[in-house]
């Protein structure tokens, strides 16, 4: 992973809003054609479960998306994104679950994206086994 990655500023836009929700957490995936840049974003727009501190996505949907729409357009899936009503920073179990997909997808990284939903901040991480580090977004 580099250490900026590059979103355009409506792609940037469009996850701030359809993120920001103050009654509960939303989520959804990253998509990427280019390493180093996200260049698509999937709301879970009906995860199977959301409340004020916990995201669930829908699964099922979610892999629907990446093998079938992404595949075809050439789109990898890079990552997981989704709100926190208070901090736009991963919790323990953000990262832990980060961890145990990429053991279970033999990946050595992977990329998670926080937004506060109240103040629109935005935090992106690249989280491996041994390192969570916090990536620059660059907005063109």
């Amino acid at each position: 992973m580099t250490k900026g990655v590059l979103i355009k500023k409506t792609l940037f836009d469009t996850i701030i809003s359809e993120l920001s929700c103050l009654d509960y957490e939303k989520g959804g995936i990253l998509g990427q054609k280019v390493r180093g840049q996200i260049d698509e974003f999937f709301l879970d727009a009906l995860p199977k479960s959301a409340s004020i501190s916990s995201y669930t996505p829908d699964i099922d949907v979610l892999e629907k998306t990446i093998n079938s729409v992404w595949k075809h357009r050439g789109i990898t899936f890079c990552g997981f994104v989704h709100s926190h009503i208070n901090t736009s920073y991963a919790s323990q179990a953000d990262i832990d679950f980060i961890r145990r997909f990429c053991k279970v997808n033999c990946l050595d990284e992977f990329m998670l994206g926080i937004v506060n939903s109240k103040s629109g901040t935005f935090h992106l991480y690249s989280i491996s086994n041994q390192l969570v580090k916090e990536l620059s977004v660059l907005s063109e």
